[in-house]
């Protein structure tokens, strides 16, 4: 008996691979040393062209899983860019590869390893500004979500996410009984936190920010120096 097989299943089967998908989770400013699990990311798998393959939590994912021939971008998240930034914000920990190939016959084995992709800022007044200022009603307030910090506001408390650019920054107090308001932005780096310490100078009319940053998990810190006499 002579067994044969149809031209379709044939180009079937030259037609799919496999690809296999690893998620781990690298450092943040939260978290030193990788997670033991990922299982609750989000994993997302599209083909070149728009047809989503995978969209489901990592947990679920069969690896390798068998996929039509052809280009893939491939992504994983803790949270989305908008839970991200909902009220004052959360880490965002993501990766994305693009033009991952599937080929015929073959498995192709990735790891995506999701890091901090966006920035933590953080706000404190210094004794030389509560010195010079009434601290009453002293806040900032920064323009894109009107996120505040009071005057009580710490390093370490009244936190707040952003995307990577640039936060545009209000700080409103009082001095001698007249309304004072500052104005200033900060370049806002991946991966950072920035502390930011507000401070009262009287050697000139300008408000001043110094802030650095590198490409690591870093919590950097920051000046902004504001002339009371102003």
């Amino acid at each position: 008996m002579l067994l044969s097989c149809s031209k379709d299943s044939i180009w079937n089967a030259q037609e799919q691979g496999q690809l296999s998908v690893n998620v781990e989770q690298g450092a943040s400013i939260f978290v030193e040393t990788k997670a033991a699990s990922t299982d609750n990311f989000n994993l997302k798998i599209v083909k070149n062209g728009g047809k989503v393959e995978y969209d489901g939590k990592v947990s679920a994912f069969t690896s390798p899983m068998t996929l039509p021939t052809g280009t893939y971008t491939v992504s994983a998240e803790n949270i989305t860019a908008a839970e991200a930034l909902a009220d004052r914000g959360a880490q965002r920990l993501a990766d994305t590869q693009e033009n991952v190939t599937v080929s015929a016959n073959q498995t192709n084995t990735i790891t995506l390893n999701c890091v901090m992709v966006n920035s933590q800022v953080s706000f404190a007044f210094d004794d030389t500004f509560k010195s010079a200022f009434d601290m009453t009603n002293t806040q900032i307030t920064e323009s894109s979500r009107s996120i505040v910090w009071s005057k009580d506001a710490t390093l370490n408390s009244e936190i707040a996410f952003f995307e990577p650019g640039t936060l545009n920054y209000t700080i409103k107090t009082k001095r001698a009984g007249a309304d004072k308001t500052y104005t200033g932005t900060i370049a806002l780096q991946a991966k950072t936190w920035h502390k930011l310490t507000v401070k009262a100078s009287v050697e000139n009319g300008q408000l001043g920010i110094t802030v650095t940053a590198d490409d690591s998990v870093v919590a950097v810190p920051g000046d902004i120096t504001v002339d009371p006499y102003n």
